[in-house]
């Protein structure tokens, strides 16, 4: 507004009332049916996707481009076919449990112990974490931040490339929407923030072991010439100027109303009584670049095994572009629509005809076995694949849970 009102006389008007209706846009991409259309207008012939171990930088006179094929073309087909089966195994998921728990580091970060402590980067002579369980099935707003960029770029796609996603403009639209649900996830845990913490490798500014919280500076993030900024400055969004709908429309009320609508925008469709999740957890950059952890029940898939494949459950993505030794890194997918889908067991044992009478045991085909009904497929953004372990995936868990039936969303301690 104040720029608006530096126009000149007879163009201010105009500018002032555009500013009061100027907005930033965000995406909400966990709606399949919001999906993009259109074409790339600078479509380039005999362009090569970039290689992110030699140069993952886009030829001058290029645009962005999102799972381009080899004339430098938008795969629209490719983008929305991934994005929509992550909208049903990892992003609606993804979200229904976040807004269940209010421990900042739990719904921030995707590297917690179970006793809350947060898993560090680790270097030279630093030893590795004994305990790499994480938060039981629960995923994280980093976790699912990270999936959305490997969805939506596609191999020599920019947004799958953490150097170069913010040139893509849906960066924006992105990390508006991630704005948007951070501030809603502050309303439903108002006491939850920024926690004292050790940062425990240190940083360009900060010795190793160093307390750190709110009040830490955020370098090199500048706030004036002689102050940085800090988290304590950012905790709320309207004190920086902006809000959105839903936090007008419930300021005021109990929490637990935002919350159940929240939960009721984000669950899971269908919504069965009971849901199994697969929990993936890896070491980080491991390999250069991103890449992929591929979930399929019952089949022994590969590389080429189409994400059209019914046994196909879902993807746990490692968005990351350098190697180093960082943390370990805790994703789920949610399997419970492809187990319906196939038919899989589901319900509890049916003592009549799963159990042996004789021996007492249990009949092969009533259990539900993760080394043989779980299969694991790595796979690169070129399309190549590794193996899990040359991937750093460490552990793979199964969890099932069922609806309280006073309260009908998952909670923790019904897992």
């Amino acid at each position: 507004k104040k720029i608006a009102l530096q126009y000149p006389d007879n163009e201010k008007n105009i500018y002032i009332e555009a500013a009061k209706q100027l907005r930033h846009p965000y995406w909400d991409w966990t709606d399949d049916k919001a999906l993009i259309e259109g074409k790339n207008p600078n479509d380039k012939p005999n362009y090569t996707p970039p290689v992110l171990e030699s140069n993952p930088f886009t030829p001058a006179g290029y645009p962005t481009i999102r799972h381009p094929n080899a004339n430098y073309e938008d795969q629209n087909n490719l983008l929305n076919g991934n994005v929509t089966t992550y909208v049903t195994t990892v992003f609606r998921p993804g979200w229904y449990q976040v807004f269940q728990f209010g421990d900042f580091l739990r719904f921030s970060h995707h590297g917690i112990r179970p006793d809350g402590s947060q898993m560090p980067n680790y270097f030279g002579s630093h030893p590795p974490p004994t305990i790499v369980d994480g938060f039981k099935h629960y995923a994280s707003l980093e976790a699912i931040h990270d999936a959305f960029h490997v969805a939506i770029g596609g191999p020599g796609g920019h947004m799958a490339y953490v150097d170069l996603a913010s040139y893509d403009p849906i960066f924006n639209f992105h990390h508006v929407f991630l704005d948007r649900n951070f501030a809603l996830w502050q309303e439903v845990f108002p006491d939850s923030w920024v926690p004292q913490t050790n940062i425990l490798n240190g940083s360009y500014t900060q010795l190793i072991n160093e307390v750190v919280d709110d009040y830490t500076d955020l370098t090199p993030f500048r706030k004036t010439k002689t102050e940085f900024w800090k988290s304590y400055d950012v905790r709320d969004v309207e004190k920086l100027g902006h809000t959105y709908l839903e936090l007008e429309k419930f300021k005021g009320q109990d929490p637990k109303k935002l919350q159940a609508y929240l939960l009721e925008l984000y669950k899971p469709d269908p919504l069965y009584g009971e849901r199994f999740f697969v929990k993936v957890i890896l070491k980080s950059n491991k390999l250069i670049g991103p890449y992929s952890v591929r979930v399929f029940l019952d089949y022994d898939a590969d590389a080429q095994t189409p994400l059209t494949s019914p046994n196909f459950a879902g993807i746990v993505a490692m968005w990351s572009g350098h190697k180093s030794h960082s943390p370990f890194v805790v994703g789920t997918v949610d399997i419970t629509a492809a187990m319906e889908r196939l038919g899989i067991r589901m319900q509890t044992h049916d003592v009549f005809n799963d159990v042996n009478t004789t021996t007492g045991l249990l009949s092969p085909h009533a259990i539900f076995d993760v080394e043989r009904d779980i299969h694991i497929v790595t796979v690169r953004l070129n399309g190549e694949g590794v193996s899990p372990k040359e991937a750093g995936v460490v552990k793979i868990e199964v969890y099932s849970f069922r609806h309280d039936k006073i309260d009908p969303n998952f909670l923790a301690k019904d897992t």
